[in-house]
């Protein structure tokens, strides 16, 4: 893309954003999580320089994997 015009510029971060999105999601469905962590922070990186402030998609996946009780059996053997 080489158009200087600002609306021009939104419009394909925010096309990039939604792609790194479903592509971070079809990476953990199809269980490459490297993949997905990549993705995720793609999709960080372009929610932040577009100053868009969108909610990150995967917070509930998040809490959900923190409030696992592997996760909190994990956390007791590392001492968190």
């Amino acid at each position: 893309m080489n158009s200087t015009n600002p609306l021009a510029i939104e419009k394909n971060l925010r096309s990039e954003l939604k792609e790194a999105e479903h592509k971070a999601w079809v990476a953990l469905g199809g269980y490459k999580f490297q993949m997905f962590g990549y993705w995720c922070a793609i999709w960080v990186h372009l929610n932040k320089i577009g100053g868009f402030k969108e909610p990150n998609p995967w917070k509930d996946l998040v809490k959900l994997a923190k409030n696992s009780p592997k996760a909190k059996l994990a956390a007791k053997k590392v001492g968190k």
